[in-house]
């Protein structure tokens, strides 16, 4: 009777069983595979009674659970594993269900991974009236990263808001959590309506990494669904052979289905997304927030926590790297939310007049280049009006500013060679998360020596970590 298993957990055992009988045989798989297979299936069937055919052995074991390591599961028969099983820990009346799990379908495996969020969730949830905070997850605490004194010159009080300390080194592994919520949720009201039967939902999105790496890992640290992502081909993700190029090989290593396709040309819509990701009609779309209306009503959720981070430290000026927008929009909607509740809003504890004259300025690449700031790259960002905010509930002088590439690589430069600059925890960063430093050493004569100013490092994607 066929089973779904954990294809890490009959990889493992496979080659256990491979190493035991070539240590007792004095046979190499890799010398003679034929030979090697045969034998082995004769000595599996000696010790357990279980025949497992070479035939088998060959293209069910060997192509396909050791070639194919991007699925996370693995359908074989229980007989076999009970085979395999007893082998390995020398019982033929062992079963593989003694050590490892087995389920009917893919959907039970999922359910462990919806638990797991939900009792997050509700160990948060349960302290009514206690505004908490949600990050880092398991280990939530306020505030979530450091912000980093920053010697420059004669400027007395800037600080470097530094979201590098994430687990995969961006602002996004916050995004991701707020993603993992919804989904939680999406996946609770799927089962109710469809029962265990249907295939459940996948997330799909476009990405140009960051947020891709940050959700698909927590994907598979809770056991759910691996994401489908859709890179640009055009971009510095593809060069011919994207196998050999870090975010798409460190997003497969994680277990992400990808492709890609020109995200620079028209614009796409959520069909068209899913079509070249080849996605099922349930899957969910989560880049284009504005064709997901329950998305999209939680999107000032994703980063309200940094918000109050960056803005209980009483500022005079914000520079926020700007690439979709959200975080910068999720800033100043928090700020309006501040100054409209008079302050009502418990987890402010600045000066609400300040806040009020506080100028947020986003730095984000110069239009129509191919940018280093690759994080940066918004292929289809949500609306969003600026002038819904400044003059109203901040400084009228907040903007959006483009910094050219050059003025980035002058600033890495600069930041590099003096030994004056870098802050005693020293930096981590990349062209796109520390484009706020450019656009302040760009901007430098515009700020009073004594401002406070709030920079923002959303990081640096940790693709090495698993490469």
């Amino acid at each position: 009777m066929a089973a779904i298993v954990i294809r890490e957990d009959v990889k493992g055992l496979f080659n256990k069983a491979m190493k035991k009988f070539s240590s007792s045989s004095g046979l190499v798989y890799s010398m003679n595979r034929g030979l090697f297979l045969k034998k082995l299936s004769d000595e599996i069937f000696s010790k357990t009674g279980v025949r497992i055919s070479q035939n088998y052995l060959q293209k069910k074991l060997v192509s396909e659970l050791l070639s194919d390591f991007h699925s996370r599961f693995f359908h074989c028969d229980r007989h076999y594993l009970n085979g395999l099983y007893g082998y390995v820990v020398d019982d033929p009346d062992a079963e593989y269900e003694n050590e490892f799990r087995i389920e009917k379908s893919e959907t039970d495996f999922y359910s462990e991974g919806i638990k797991k969020v939900s009792g997050i969730m509700s160990s948060i949830d349960n302290l009514r009236g206690i505004d908490l905070p949600k990050f880092p997850i398991e280990n939530a605490n306020y505030p979530s990263t450091p912000s980093l004194p920053f010697y420059y010159k004669d400027f007395k009080q800037i600080w470097i808001k530094d979201e590098s300390y994430n687990i995969t080194g961006t602002v996004k592994d916050r995004w991701a959590w707020g993603i993992i919520e919804y989904y939680k949720d999406a996946l609770i009201k799927f089962k109710k309506s469809s029962g265990s039967e249907k295939e459940i939902p996948r997330l799909c999105m476009m990405s140009s990494g960051s947020g891709a790496i940050a959700l698909q890992y927590l994907l598979r640290k809770y056991g759910l669904p691996s994401l489908k992502v859709l890179l640009d081909r055009k971009s510095g993700l593809h060069r011919g052979n994207e196998e050999n190029t870090p975010i798409p090989q460190a997003l497969k290593t994680l277990g992400a289905k990808i492709d890609f396709h020109d995200l620079r040309g028209k614009q796409l819509k959520v069909e068209e997304v899913k079509k070249y990701l080849r996605a099922g009609a349930d899957d969910i779309e989560i880049s284009l927030l504005n064709e997901n209306e329950e998305l999209n009503k939680r999107r000032f959720g994703f980063y309200d926590w940094l918000s109050f981070e960056i803005l209980n430290q009483n500022p005079d000026y914000c520079i926020i790297p700007f690439g979709s927008g959200l975080l910068f929009q999720n800033v100043l909607e928090i700020t309006k939310r501040i100054v409209t509740g008079n302050g009502t809003e418990r987890r402010f504890f600045g000066d609400i007049n300040k806040l009020k004259d506080c100028t947020f300025l986003g730095a984000t690449p110069a239009k129509g280049e191919m940018s280093i700031m690759d994080k940066l790259i918004a292929y289809y960002p949500p609306q969003f009006n600026i002038n819904d905010y400044r003059g109203k509930f901040c400084n009228s002088n907040t903007a959006i500013i483009e910094v050219p590439d050059e003025e980035v690589k002058q600033a890495l430069v600069v930041l590099g060679s003096n030994k004056h600059i870098r802050s005693e925890h020293k930096l981590v960063g990349e062209a796109s998360g520390l484009v706020g430093l450019a656009l302040f050493f760009k901007m430098e004569s515009d700020f009073q020596k004594d401002a406070r100013i709030v920079i923002v490092n959303t990081g640096k994607l940790k693709t090495d970590k698993y490469l």
